[in-house]
Formats: structure tokens, sequence, C-alpha cells
């Protein structure tokens, strides 16, 4: 058990860690999730995806290994967990509850072994009676160096709830280094063991125990080695044995090999000789027993028994990384347990779990002469992406009904996704339907009524109908000219093998609108029924299809300008009107129950024609023209959407251009006919690329909708604020467009649709990302939805799913084939949020916020190496508000304002950006890049490695100025400081540049700013351990920006060309690089500095700023804390003193009490207690206290931030720290005088 230590004074809250080791429990009624993130074990319910457990097992070491027994209802588990040298073992009994089950942890065992886990296993045999049970576990470990330990079940120390007991070594290994290892028990005297070494090569080896092993558990144990494999041309990271096989035939294998490598590839060997059943040690081969060394030096020859090359199946080129692991997907025959097939599943660096299928091809003899090995084909099948930036860790399989397997993975990103996988062919996850080809006869038996030749249409949800692809295999053919009835039998009416498929269209999420080439309308439905509505001459060789969301009507056009409408409830097919000329986009949106708006546009037209329409839903289905418009276009103008917001009268056009068009539509006053001019054209508002997508955000039925959504193919979707200008009569004299929000989700460039979900709100997003239809929900930042299609450039359609926000229903072609993909259920499901997929390397928290709803928020934003930008809301957990991608390098440093509504990131490249925050009703936070510092030079490597920023005040010049303007000051690794004012002019933001600067030849990393007696004082730190003192007033002042109550201030709008100014004094901190620096103020002119350094030493500085600026230097004093941690100090922030932090001395001084929070490397975590007495000269006056001491479970530590005040704290005056780096983690820390 984990001591509690520090427990009163820092406890651990909550984390967001890298899931590094993972397995399930089945049990009868509960099936359990078991993870290992960092050094806690948790538990959670499959079903519910609720936390049900968490217990911290290890105190300075990362869980890397799980393995379960379960024990029944009423014994409840055995979990064995490995991390480094350590094990430990506990016993976890439950309670069923109505709702979830109670786990309690009853022990816990411990142990030490002298050398690295790397896999366990219990023994999953009851013993022979000859063989009497023993209390306790029984499990065996393999370690680095390929020997067995097994698990006693003697405690050596014991209290109520905790234990210890002893590893014993079973036999030597050999002395290669091992990365990865895998055993199965033959029989429960025999374990049969694969290992991968460091240096390429698999060992498959046996361990055999000796009679009366399990009496009296003493080391009576033989290894034998089977085979050393050699091909891989890397180190081998995963390895995986299956046995069993007897199913596949006598010349079948007995059992097989997975292994994956550093290479990118995966093979699979052929060890059936090892399975030969024997279970006694005494016909080996003494000289087979020797330790085998392996390396780059002396290997096995290839003719040799041990070394014969058995690889029967390789594949590689799926996986752009190394492969961490592979395991095999044992598929089982109903009446038997005898294997008939299998798929295999990897998972490595690049953050995606690939499925592969494994095919026997044939039989081969070797040189030897030896029995012959079935070669194989390894196929890969799917990817799985659903998780961020780079690597998957762990993964845990359990095979359920149906020949069908729920996979757990857990990521770098912290992320713990559960979903199913479905056995190659053979059948289909269930809720989603897999893709079958059919013929067009078989087209032909289904409108018939009679079952397809190549499969049963109940077993699968997919349709896929052939034609020719031209209609040349036919001379003489001519356009069908039988028209349809719709009470004549689908039998009368003659469809032509020579046609081919044209557009799709959803009438519901049922039933599906199909054209032809031929001008043959189809309607197909999901349950494979199917109707010819009719043949047209004028949709003939070139037609195009709309239909309208929530309505029953679908809409139709030619080169001829015929529009016809169906009706679903009468199926009848009208001719609705005429435009004569070639309608090249037809777009339509519902206005009332019973009332759509229908926008014809033509080939080479200045107009766009405009239809009001009535349709019944009684029996008639009668479709009336209630009245009829003409829109002016301003030209050029593609129209390629149509939005119509009934609450504001507008209809919003989106042009192939990215222009977006108002038009004001008075339904009373405007007469029937009259000709619509724009009120407002936006030219490339969605940048040079077609808008695809025009929504309205949603908002309550008692509000008015001021917000839109637009999406293009240029990858982003934009919500505008719309402005309407009017005039003392309430005429509308000017429209304008805000944008508030863009973000670009991880797919695209096509985002094809969008819609806000009626079940949730939560804004879904749909389009192509290269070969493949994505469905995104941008509300979680999860995938829902993903179809391996071929790409945009086909027919398709989709339609969403109205029970849930699980996907919907895709159709599209390919080769010449109509295809359909139902999913109804979601694709996966996220136990655990997923984070950045890269390690952190700057976070900031903002000011607390008052949303509108007058409710108190703070929002973490947490910047990495993967480019991204999270932002991130606590309450009771982590919940992430949002992404921005608009980096390109990785971020280090990131700021907020102080009124929290700027954001302030710097990264790599010299990129700088502003973002601007906003509540957006019906949406939430919307965030835009308001500003971006453009680089000194073109494709500059330069860091802008930290910042500070202070609020500029409004000058007299202009009082009323809205928009804030700020001071920033960057330090760059290139030794160079860079004073900006940034300033939104003329709707842009502007940079200009006051005051630069050289410090020396070495990278700043540190920046941080201190106003004191109307004087701008700069602090930097860098690689050469020391603190540079600048005085910017002088230089400011020269630009127009003075320091009036201890504020900057704007004096003048005009500035000069940059001044180069110089840093004052500096103060020698450090040995080398000063990794983080924050500050407290004492009193006006005195500032403490808490620096942390490389040296693994703590810095305390006191600077006293003169009270004038006549040429007068700060003085300073500084006490070095060596060996504050075991490593490099890379964090440190100041924490708040509960009540006054300030007292007066016997000697009429004041003594002033901080509190500083610091991380290292050596990843501990502790908070010092400071006292300065400012009567007392030099360092005498500083008193630091023993520090308090916890290890923390972020690895290279970045970043640390103080949380704000809030209403949930455990204890009162609580301080809450957010620690960064790979992964997040939040702690509590006690008051003063708590403890």
């Amino acid at each position: 058990m984990v001591s509690s230590g520090m427990r009163d004074k820092i406890w651990h809250k909550t984390s967001l860690l890298p899931v590094t080791a993972l397995a399930f429990s089945k049990e009868a009624s509960h099936c359990f999730i078991i993870a290992g993130k960092g050094p806690y074990l948790r538990i959670y319910d499959e079903l519910t995806g609720s936390l049900l457990l968490q217990e911290e097992v290890f105190q300075s070491q990362d869980i890397h290994g799980i393995t379960v027994e379960d024990q029944g209802d009423i014994a409840g588990l055995r979990v064995l967990t490995w991390g480094g040298y350590h094990v430990t073992l506990l016993h976890i009994t439950y309670d069923h509850n109505d709702s979830k089950p109670i786990l309690l942890v009853r022990q816990v065992s411990e142990a030490v072994a002298a050398d690295r886990i790397i896999n366990g296993s219990f023994l999953p045999f009851p013993l022979a009676a000859s063989e009497p049970e023993t209390p306790g576990p029984r499990a065996v470990m393999v370690t680095a160096h390929s020997s067995l330990l097994l698990l006693t079940s003697s405690i050596v120390t014991s209290t109520e709830s905790s234990s210890h007991f002893e590893l014993l070594e079973l036999c030597l290994g050999s002395m290669s280094i091992l990365y990865s290892a895998h055993m199965i028990w033959i029989s429960p005297t025999h374990i049969l063991l694969a290992s991968g070494t460091m240096f390429g090569e698999i060992l498959v080896w046996s361990c055999y125990f000796q009679p009366g092993f399990w009496q009296d558990l003493v080391p009576k144990a033989v290894r034998k080695l089977r085979h050393v494999f050699t091909g891989h041309e890397g180190s081998i990271f995963g390895v995986h044995i299956i046995d069993t096989l007897e199913s596949l035939g006598s010349a079948g294998p007995k059992g097989l090999l997975a292994s994956c490598s550093d290479d990118r590839s995966i093979r699979v060997w052929d060890i059936s000789d090892c399975f030969d059943g024997s279970n006694s040690s005494e016909d080996i081969n003494p000289e087979e027993q020797l330790v085998q060394e392996t390396g780059f030096g002396e290997r096995f020859e290839t003719s040799s028994e041990l070394g014969l090359n058995r690889c029967i199946a390789i594949s590689w080129g799926h996986h752009v990384s190394r492969i961490w692991g592979v395991r095999f997907l044992p598929t089982t025959s109903p009446d038997s347990n005898l294997i008939q097939k299998f798929d295999l599943l990897s998972y490595g660096e690049d953050a995606t779990c690939q499925q592969w299928a494994l095919t026997f091809v044939d039989k081969t003899i070797n040189e030897n002469g030896n029995t012959g090995l079935r070669t194989a084909q390894l196929r890969h099948l799917k990817a799985f992406r659903f998780h961020n930036g780079k690597n998957i860790w762990s993964m845990a399989i359990l095979a359920t009904p149906k020949s069908s397997f729920l996979v757990a993975t857990g990521g770098a990103d912290g992320g713990l996704i559960t979903f199913r996988v479905a056995q190659d062919d053979e059948h289909h996850t269930p809720g989603i339907s897999k893709q079958e080809d059919y013929i067009f006869e078989d087209f032909l038996k289904l409108r018939e009524g009679r079952e397809p030749r190549s499969a049963s249409m109940e077993k699968s949800a997919t349709a896929a109908v052939t034609f020719s692809d031209s209609d040349e295999s036919r001379p003489g053919l001519t356009t069908p000219t039988l028209q349809y009835h719709a009470e004549s039998p689908a039998s009368e009416t003659l469809l032509d093998p020579g046609d081919s498929w044209k557009d799709y269209v959803f009438v519901d999420e049922d039933r599906i609108i199909v054209t032809t080439a031929f001008g043959v309308i189809l309607r197909l439905d999901n349950r494979h029924d199917t109707k010819v509505l009719g043949v047209f001459e004028a949709l003939s060789h070139y037609s195009v299809v709309t239909g309208v969301p929530g309505s029953t009507a679908v809409f139709f056009a030619g080169s001829r300008g015929q529009v016809y409408c169906y009706h679903a409830e009468s199926e009848n097919i009208c001719l609705l009107t005429d435009v004569e000329q070639k309608v090249s986009g037809l777009f339509a949106h519902k206005v009332l129950d019973n009332i759509l708006v229908l926008v014809i546009t033509c080939v080479g037209s200045a107009n766009a024609y405009t239809f009001m329409v009535r349709y019944e839903k009684d029996d008639s289905a009668s479709l009336t023209i209630v009245e009829e418009w003409t829109l002016g276009l301003p030209l050029p103008f593609v129209v390629t959407s149509m939005r119509l917001i009934n609450t504001q009268g507008l209809m919003i056009i989106g042009a192939r251009s990215g222009a977006i068009a108002f038009y004001h539509m008075d339904w009373e006053s405007q007469d029937q006919g009259t000709v619509l001019f724009v009120r407002a054209c936006f030219r490339h508002l969605q940048g040079e690329d077609a808008v695809t997508i025009i929504t309205e955000i949603p908002v309550t039925s008692s509000e008015t909708t001021e917000y839109i959504l637009t999406a293009g193919r240029n990858g982003a979707y934009v919500i505008y604020r719309l402005f309407q200008d009017q005039n003392h009569h309430g005429f509308i004299t000017r429209m304008r467009v805000c944008p508030v929000h863009i973000s670009r989700p991880p797919f695209g460039p096509n985002i094809e649709g969008a819609y806000f979900s009626p079940l949730t709100q939560q804004l879904i997003l749909y389009g192509f990302r290269s070969t493949e239809f994505i469905v995104w929900n941008e509300s979680t930042q999860t995938e829902v939805m993903s179809v391996e299609c071929g790409g945009a450039h086909r027919s398709w359609a989709y339609s969403e799913c109205a029970s849930n926000d699980a996907g919907g229903t895709f159709v599209w072609t390919k080769a010449s084939k109509f295809k359909i993909r139902r999913q109804l259920q979601p694709s996966h499901r996220v136990v655990e949020i997923c984070g950045h997929g890269r390690e952190l390397k700057a976070i900031a928290v903002s000011p607390l916020w008052t949303h509108i709803t007058g409710q108190t928020r703070q929002f973490l934003a947490t910047g990495a190496e993967d480019t991204t930008i999270r932002l991130w809301e606590y309450v009771d957990g982590f919940r992430c508000l949002g992404v921005f991608r608009n980096h390109t390098a990785g971020i280090q440093h990131l700021y907020w304002s102080a009124c929290g509504r700027y954001l302030f990131s710097s990264a790599g490249a010299e990129e700088f950006f502003i973002w601007r925050l906003r509540d957006v009703p019906g949406f939430g936070l919307g965030v835009i890049r308001e500003g971006a510092c453009a680089a000194a030079a073109k494709d500059s490597g330069l860091r802008i490695m930290s910042f500070t920023v202070s609020e500029i005040k409004a000058s007299a010049l202009n009082p009323t100025e809205v928009r804030p303007r700020f001071l920033i000051s960057m330090v760059y690794s290139d030794s160079t400081i860079r004073i900006y004012q940034y300033s939104h002019r003329d709707s842009l933001g502007t940079f200009d540049l006051l005051l630069t600067g050289t410090y020396a030849l070495c990278c700043l990393t540190q920046a941080y700013h201190h106003i004191v007696n109307n004087q701008y004082h700069l602090c930097t730190a860098g690689t050469d351990g020391h603190i540079a003192l600048w005085n910017l007033t002088t230089g400011l002042g020269s630009q127009g920006i003075s320091i009036e109550n201890d504020q900057p201030t704007a004096t003048a709008y005009q500035h000069g060309k940059p001044l180069a100014v110089r840093w004052k004094s500096r103060i020698k901190v450090h040995q080398s690089t000063v990794k983080c620096l924050t500050a407290v103020q004492i009193f006006d002119e005195c500032l403490l500095l808490a620096t942390g350094g490389d040296d693994n030493a703590l810095g305390f500085t006191i600077v006293r700023f003169p009270k004038n600026n006549y040429g007068e230097g700060p003085n300073s004093t500084t006490m070095r804390i060596p060996m504050a941690h075991a490593s490099a100090v890379t964090v440190i922030a100041a924490l708040p003193v509960l009540g006054s932090h300030r007292s007066s001395t016997s000697n009429g001084g004041y003594r002033s009490q901080f509190r500083f929070a610091t991380s290292s490397n050596d990843q501990q975590l502790k908070v010092w207690s400071i006292a300065v007495e400012t009567s007392v000269p030099g360092i005498d006056g500083l008193h630091v206290n023993t520090p308090w001491t916890i290890r923390n479970a972020v690895a290279d530590a970045s970043s640390m931030v103080v949380m704000g005040s809030s209403g949930n704290r455990e204890v009162p005056g609580e301080t809450e720290v957010v620690l960064s780096g790979v992964g997040l983690e939040l702690y509590g820390i006690a008051p003063y005088g708590l403890c």
C-alpha cells in the first residue's frame, strides 16, 4: 500500500495521463475495464463507462502491465500489476448494486524483483488431484533477461490491508535484453514463451516444471530453447502466441507466433513443433540449456534446427511509424472451441489500430525435407483512428458473441477508447452494416422479391448494384421512353443493363431516391424493397437532384429546364415548372411545416429562380406554387448552397468562389415575379473554395437568430454574427457579418455538411479525408463514422440517424457499384477523453470568467508539441471545450489577458498569435485568431521562448476606444528581445515593433515584467544562468507609450522606427540554463524572483528597484538551494497564502511569507515556504522551511499554474495546482496552519 505521507498536505485530485496498461475482466453480470494510468489503477464499468475504483498501487513507478484472475462473483478479482522492478497484487471484491457494482480493495501485496518485469500470467488450469490446492495466487512472470519468476503464496510481512510476498527465480534466462514477451500455459507443468530482443531476434522457449512443483513450490524448472527467429530489421516491440488450431487440418499449423518491430513490419511464424504435449524435461538435451547470448555478434546458422526460418507471412506499409504491439483475434466454431480462422490487430506510434486478415495459401517443403509449412497471406482490412497525435501504448481484447471482439486501446493522449471489431468478412459489427457487391441480376431479383444468388439480403444491410460502365456494349441503344404509372406492377417497367447510376438523395433515413444516366428514377428502402418511379427522357444523361431535410419532397431537373417533384406520400412524380434552360443547381429549404422554398440556378444565367411551394400531407399529396421570385446574382456567382432564416426574413446563398450573398425576403410586401437584388455580398468569406453548407445556430423559439455557420472545401467552418443597421423608418440600410468562431476539424479539406443534433444540440460535421467519408462530432472532438469510399469525387449522399448521434446512412458509387453503409450505433466509446497527442509544453489559466448566463467559469489553455492548443474547463474532471490548429510548430508559451477574453500563444518558426474568445448563444465558446505577428524573416527557425503582456490604457486621444491594446515583450532563441504594441485598427490586428535588444549569444528562456514607480522593468533569463534586468521606460516613452499610475498609456498613434535598448544589470542565479521563473511582490520597490535551473537548484533573488530613473540600477540578493530536486527544476509557481502574508517584526521591519510549488524531471512535487525579513540585509533575511513533498505522475513537467478560487474545494482554503508535461494532473495543497 502506498504510504499516505504528505496526503494531508498535498493530495491528488484528478489527472489525464497516458494509458500504459489495459485488461478486461468478465464475470457473470458485469464486465470491467482495468487500466493503468501512471501509478493509478482505474477500474471502469464497461457497460456504462463510469469509473468504479481508483487505487494508487505504486509510489514511484508507473504501471506497465496488468493481468487478471477472476475468482467468481463471491471471491472477486485478483489483479496483478507490474512496472519496472515492482510488482503489486490486489485482491478486489465487489458488491452488486442496482445502478453499478461497488468495488473494494481488500488487500494489496507488494514485491520488488531483481530485474525489470516484462510480462506475467496467472495459472489458468485447476491443479490435478495429486497436487494439493495452495492458498493465495499462482502466477509466473518473465523478466527483461528471460528469467522466470514465481509469485509465491507465502507472505513475508502482513498487515490488515497490505502484505509483502516473494518472487522466486524458477530458471535462469539469457543475457539478451528483452523488449517484449508473451507466454501461454500448455499445461500446469509447461509454459511456452516468446521473447523479442532489442537486437531484432525472437526467442521461443519452453519452461517445464518438475513433478511435485505445486506441492512444495520449490524452484524446480528446466528451460528449453526452441527457436531463434531472425528477419526483422529492428528491435522486437511485440510478440503474441496462439494455439489450438486443430480445425485447420492435419497439414495446418498447431500454433502461430506474431511479431512486430521497429522496421514497421508484422511477421507470422509457424511454431507447431513447440506444442509437443510433453510435460517432462528428461528428454531435453543438456547442451540446449546453455545461456544463449544475442546481439549483433554470432547468430544461429539458418540451416540449424533452432534457427530454421519458419516465417509464413509478412506485411508492412500501413503503419507509418513503429509498431508497439500485435494480437491475434481467434474465431472459434459454434459447436466447439476449435479455432477456424483469425485476424490480427496491431497498434503503434502512429496512434492507429490496424486490422489484418491471415489467410493460408498452400503447403511448401523446406530445403531440408522437413515437414512442410503452409504459407499464408497477411491482408490489411481496416484502420481505426480514434486517438490524437502519437502512440497507442496499450490494448486489451475481449471475445464477445457472434464472432466479434470488444477492443480497448489506451493512448499517450490519455484517452481510453473501446470499439467492436468484426472477424474479416464473415460477420459485421452489431449496429454497423458491411458492404457486399451485388450484380445487376441480383438487383432484378430484389425487385421480384427473390433471394439474390450471392448472399442473403437479410444477412447484410448492404446492397451494391452494378451496371456496365457505358452504353457502348449495346450499339444502337436508344433511351427508354416507357412511362411509369404508380399502380403498374414493377415487372412491367423495363430496365436496361447498359444504364449506370447517377445521383442519390434521401427522402428520410429509411428511403433513398436514385437516378440513372437513362433518366430512370428508383426508390429503395432499408428493407431492400425497390420500386421504379418513372423513366424521364428530360433527365437522360444529365440530371441534378435535391431533397428537403424534414420533408418528403424531392426535386429533379435536367438539361432542358423541366423541374419535377416527387412526393413520398403518394409516390407520384409531377412536373413543377419549366425554366427553359439547362439547370445547374437545385437548392431547397423547409420554411414551415408544409411550406418550402426552392431555388433553381441555370447554366450561364445571371439570375436564380425562387419558388415557394406548398405541399399537402394528406392522401391528395398535392403541390402548389404559392409565390415566385427572381434573384439577381452578384456576378460572378455560381451558387453552391442556400439557407433561409425565416425569423429575420433572410435568404443566404453561398458561391463556388467562397462568397456569401444576402437577400431580404418580405413575404407580404413583395409582389409575385419581383426581381430581388442582393442586399449584401461578402467575397471570399470561405477563402477561394466553395461554400457547401449554410445553417443557423439553434436558439429558443422566442429568440431571433443572430448567428450563422458556414463551411466549405477549404477545411474550415466559420460562425458569423449578423448585424443589420436600420434607419429611423425601420428599413435595413446596411448588413455586416462578424466572424466569432473559426475552426478546422482534423479531417478535410472537404467539409460537405453540418448540422446541430436535435437531441444534444452538438455540432456534427461531415465530409471527406483522403479516400474516407468522415462524420465528426465537433462538440466532443470525436469521430462518429468512417467509411472507406474512395474519396469525394463520386456520387454520394448522407442521412443522419434521427434516433441518436451514432452515425447514419451513407450511399455512394464506387467502380460502377451502388453501395450503402448504415450505422445505428457509435463506432466507438470514449471512456476517458483524449487530450494532446504529444507532450505538453505550456499551460495557462484564465481569470474567472462571467458567462452570459451569470455563471462564473475558469478555463485552462494547454499547448503541446503536436502544434495544437486545447481549451479546457475543470468541473469534476477535465472537459475539452475546443482545439485550435493554426500553429505549425510546437507551442512554447501561453498567456491570458487580465480580462480573460484574449489568449496569447507563441511557438517555433516565430509564430505568435492572439486569440479572442466570445460567448455564442446556442453554440458555446467562440474563438477566433484575431492577430498574427509576422516573422522577421521568411522560413525563420527562431522560437519565441517566452513573452509577457500588459494592457495599454486608452489615451485621451481616443477615450472611447473599444478594443484593448497590449504591450507585448517577447524573448527569442537567438538572445534578442522585441517589444510590440498590438492594436485592432481597420478590422485588422496590427503589431507595431517599438523596441529591440540583444542580450548575448545564449538562448533566452524566460520573461517577466514589473511596473513600479511608473517604471517599466523587464526581467529575462537564459541558458547562461543569469537574470537580466531591462528598464524600458525611456524607450517606450519615445514611441508614444508612457507609464502613468503604473500602467502603460498610449499618448500617440504614430510610432517611429524601432529603437535599440540594452539591459541594465544582470544577476548570476544558476550554473547554466534557467528553466523556470516566477515572481511575487514583497512591497512596492521590492520583488522576490524564484527560479529553477538545470543544475537541480532553486534560486530566490530579492531585487530592490530604485525610486527614480536617473541611471541608478537595482540592487539584488540571491540565495541558491542546491539539490532542491534530484534533476533539473523545470516548473515553479507562486501559491497564495491564507490570510495576510505580511507581519511586523520586533526591530520595526516587516516579515513577509510566501509559498512556491516546484517540480522536476525527478517527478517530485514540492511546496516551499519562504519568509523574507526586510530589515535584515542580504541572504540572512531569507528563511526557507523544509518542503512538503509528494511524487507526481507527470513525466517531463513543463508548466504549472494555480487555479482560481471556486466553491468545490475539498478543504477550506486549499490551493489547486495543475501540472502539465506528459499529461495533466491536478493537486490540492493545504493552506498555511492546517498541518
